[in-house]
């Protein structure tokens, strides 16, 4: 499995954005509790966010050391 990475990268950055979305709609309740619901969901979805990046960047150095490789053959 190593060298493998998942193919729901983009589900991951849709679901991290959509509830950044979410918590920006709460926040302007303005009201304490929302707020605090709100920064635990901005947490979920900067990690959801952060996790397909990575998984993206990781994938695309993957395929292009892959095709280095194989040319430098």
């Amino acid at each position: 499995m190593s060298g493998e990475y998942p193919a729901n990268w983009r589900a991951n950055l849709a679901l991290g954005a959509a509830i950044v979305f979410l918590m920006i709609s709460l926040a302007t309740v303005g009201t304490m509790h929302w707020l605090a619901v709100s920064a635990a969901v901005l947490v979920v979805a900067v990690g959801l966010v952060f996790h397909a990046i990575v998984t993206a960047v990781r994938r695309a150095v993957h395929v292009c050391a892959r095709t280095v490789v194989k040319l430098w053959r």
